[in-house]
């Protein structure tokens, strides 16, 4: 084998046996003429060698193929249950590729490489223009680069508690979450929880028709604060509806109000005081009632860095004047949901501002 590696194998019989039955379910063909099994196991590694290769493993030789099964053999659960009479038979291989080599043979260009084409992207063979395009894909949320060390924890990378302070002393908390004194612990996503769930959010090929829009606006709405007013919350996600509470019981419906200098106008004539332009009232309800647009997109906030609701807007303004809270409303067609909640940085990079309804800058990473 060392003289011929290409083409002379050993391989320790109770290792061929094993995986044999692994593959097949059945016993290695043995035969009384020596030369023959010789012959037959040669045929099996050289099947085994043009496996690895298929999947991207490339063995240099039959000494990387003789080792592979080695280490395979090694790491046998022994105490495994019995298996059935074809183990192939629902078989799937595993996507897993691993690049070994020295320093400076191009494990890294050959990483970004592959990561570009799982994500269906044509790969360059320029390694300038590849990492254009695996940069591109970096900063969309589809591909995370992790290095594996000693002190990464169980907490970095699934999930863990940290300590989060409330808003300093001056600082007006958001207007849909809680401020109390001290520290709380926060759960936050590790890397690779982030990624299952943008995987379980993506709807993928299949749904093509609900794909985001990227041209369309994205707004942010509050529907009340976690715990204090949930009830509300919940009734406007089942209801379909984001709802809108501030400037009271004025009926906005009126085609005149959809220019900010009328909302304006009216806000004064019904408060009687003046109110500025950047007020809170005037700016959302301008937003709510005018700015948001058929097929335009809304979030719901869950706090400033949560959300648990992502939809497209499928009516104009209209005034519920029965309703007990919040009578500004529009009708949304859900994208998403998740009433425990998700964390913000997975779909959009930025706190969400104070505002209760708001337009975001820039996109969503996934949907």
């Amino acid at each position: 084998m060392h003289l011929a590696p290409e083409t002379g194998i050993y391989i320790r019989h109770s290792v061929r046996e094993e995986l044999w039955r692994e593959g097949f379910g059945t016993k290695f063909p043995g035969s009384e003429d020596l030369a023959e099994t010789y012959r037959n196991e040669l045929q099996f590694m050289q099947a085994v060698r043009e496996a690895f290769t298929e999947r991207g493993l490339a063995p240099r030789d039959m000494i990387d193929v003789q080792g592979a099964l080695w280490v395979i053999h090694n790491y046998a659960n022994e105490d495994a249950p019995a298996r059935p009479e074809n183990p192939m038979s629902d078989f799937e291989p595993a996507n897993t590729l691993v690049l070994y080599g020295p320093p400076g043979t191009g494990k890294t260009f050959a990483t970004a490489a592959e990561a570009v084409r799982l994500c269906e992207v044509d790969a360059p063979d320029d390694r300038s223009q590849l990492m254009v395009v695996y940069q591109g894909l970096l900063a969309a949320g589809r591909i995370e680069f992790v290095t594996f060390h000693q002190s990464m924890s169980y907490e970095e990378f699934v999930e863990g508690l940290r300590p989060e302070t409330p808003a300093k002393e001056g600082q007006e908390p958001e207007s849909d979450e809680v401020d109390t004194p001290g520290f709380r612990l926060k759960v936050e996503d590790g890397i690779f929880k982030r990624i299952c769930e943008r995987a379980r959010l993506d709807p993928g090929k299949a749904s093509d028709d609900r794909r985001l829009d990227r041209t369309r606006p994205i707004f942010k709405v509050a529907l009340g604060r976690r715990g204090q007013e949930e009830m509300q919350i919940k009734a406007a996600l089942d209801a379909n509806e984001v709802r809108h509470g501030w400037s009271g019981n004025i009926d906005w419906s009126d085609e005149r109000f959809e220019d900010w200098a009328e909302i304006k106008t009216e806000l004064e004539r019904t408060t009687g005081k003046d109110v500025s332009s950047h007020a809170g009232e005037l700016v959302c309800t301008y937003s709510f009632r005018s700015d948001i647009q058929v097929g335009d997109y809304v979030v719901v906030s869950d706090g400033r860095d949560r959300m648990r609701a992502f939809g497209t807007v499928t009516s104009d303004y209209f005034f519920d004047a029965d309703a007990e809270h919040h009578p500004h409303r529009r009708k949304v067609e859900w994208l998403w949901r998740d009433d425990r909640g998700a964390e913000r940085a997975r779909f959009y990079p930025n706190g969400f501002r104070q505002h209760t309804v708001c337009k975001l800058n820039g996109t969503l990473r996934v949907f």
